[in-house]
């Protein structure tokens, strides 16, 4: 576990230094007014979604609320094939 937290936080600190642009006319507003928006996509294993997810959504509301971030879960896929999840997290720098 704290080799993975080491590869998490090195990897949040490359992001940090040359966050991703995405221009739509949303982020074009807020580059105008200094803030900067960036995205992040982390893969988890379906086991692990439902403890992020939480009891009635409210673990993941609770989440959005504190960080003032979006955040997303994908849908479980039908075919059982893929084993993962994503989590689309969108803040401000």
């Amino acid at each position: 576990m704290e080799a993975i937290m080491n590869v998490l936080s090195f990897i949040m600190e490359k992001i940090r230094e040359k966050p991703e642009k995405e221009f739509d006319s949303k982020n074009l507003e807020r580059d105008k007014q200094g803030g900067s928006r960036t995205q992040v996509k982390i893969l988890v294993p379906n086991s692990t979604a439902g403890m992020i997810i939480g009891k009635g959504g409210n673990y993941i509301k609770q989440i959005k609320e504190d960080s003032g971030s979006y955040v997303q879960i994908s849908q479980k896929a039908r075919d059982q094939t893929l084993q993962e999840r994503c989590i689309t997290v969108i803040g401000e720098w």
